[in-house]
């Protein structure tokens, strides 16, 4: 909330934004240089390495991981293709404004002719829908998919890449777990309110159908060859489920309003329920939770932390 951050990622999560980077740019430019480039500048971030797996960390790694992927697993997919939508230009990105010295200079994109938007596969899919306001707070629903397209002969479905090492669980056990998870549902819920708020729009008319969701799991080995690319089921959730799912988040948006207006927060309130403890690793904010002190809390994060206005579409930037 007040914009706390590690001054780096941990690798893990480097890796994995980097093969969101590089599958974005194929789907959009279809240029494996250009791809490999994209993945690479968001890769050579600063990062926290994990000593049990440094092929995390290993652009010999990396790379041959996002080539495989795609030569091996999405070329091959006939079984589902992304919906097209009009999204900004990848080559320039929606700007026509080329800055040379202090003299602006308007170019016209040799791709989008000019128009800053393009016909593209529905890759990294970004929204933001106002949903909630009052007298002490406003809330806006955003979110970036991973892919929105069709099954083939089936609904539409969101697709959700998720890169692991993990080893402790089979793979099944692991793609399961996300039929309970928040992020799905929230997308599918985010699409369906889409359908209530702009029914003539793309996103509101799929909204407006029957929506899976399933996640592509990214199964990564020490030893390239040993990778693994699977496909969970479809999730399908009923009107019911998102009805208990849209009555969940209204009650926790009440509860953020009534604390901004009496001032009267929950101290540490992931200790009551469960979040505090994350089950793998300690949070990145044990320490200055575990002082009990606010003086030395204050003094830990300012060591420790950088702040930075948290934006849920640029979280990674």
């Amino acid at each position: 909330m007040e914009g706390y951050k590690q001054p780096a990622n941990q690798a893990a999560l480097i890796y994995g934004v980097s093969v969101h980077k590089f599958l974005d740019c194929m789907y959009k430019t279809q240029r494996l240089d250009v791809a490999r480039d994209a993945a690479l500048l968001e890769f050579r971030k600063p990062k926290y390495d994990n000593r049990k797996s440094p092929h995390l960390s290993s652009e010999t790694h990396l790379i041959p991981t996002c080539f495989n992927l795609w030569d091996d697993y999405i070329t091959k997919d006939t079984d589902y293709s992304l919906v097209m939508l009009q999204q900004p230009c990848p080559w320039c990105g929606g700007d026509r404004v080329l800055e040379k010295g202090d003299v602006p200079v308007e170019r016209i994109c040799n791709y989008c002719k000019g128009n800053t938007t393009m016909q593209l596969p529905a890759s990294e899919v970004t929204f933001e829908i106002d949903y909630y306001e009052d007298d002490f707070i406003k809330v806006v629903l955003a979110g970036t998919i991973d892919g929105i397209g069709k099954i083939a002969n089936g609904c539409y479905a969101i697709r959700d890449f998720k890169t692991t090492s993990t080893g402790d669980t089979g793979q099944d056990e692991y793609l399961d777990d996300y039929e309970m998870s928040a992020q799905l549902r929230f997308y599918i819920f985010s699409l369906k309110l889409m359908g209530r708020l702009h029914p003539d729009s793309i996103l509101g008319q799929i909204g407006n159908t029957r929506i899976g969701a399933f996640i592509d799991g990214i199964f990564l080995k020490s030893k390239l060859v040993s990778n693994e690319y699977v496909r969970s089921k479809v999730f399908q959730f009923s009107d019911d489920e998102l009805a208990e799912f849209e009555l969940n988040l209204n009650e926790l948006i009440k509860k953020l309003s009534y604390y901004i207006a009496t001032g009267l927060w929950q101290q540490r309130e992931g200790i009551v329920n469960g979040t505090c403890k994350s089950g793998y690793r300690k949070c990145d904010f044990w320490h200055a939770c575990r002082s009990g002190n606010k003086a030395i809390a204050d003094t830990l994060l300012a060591r420790d932390f950088v702040r930075k206005e948290y934006n849920p579409l640029k979280h990674n930037v």
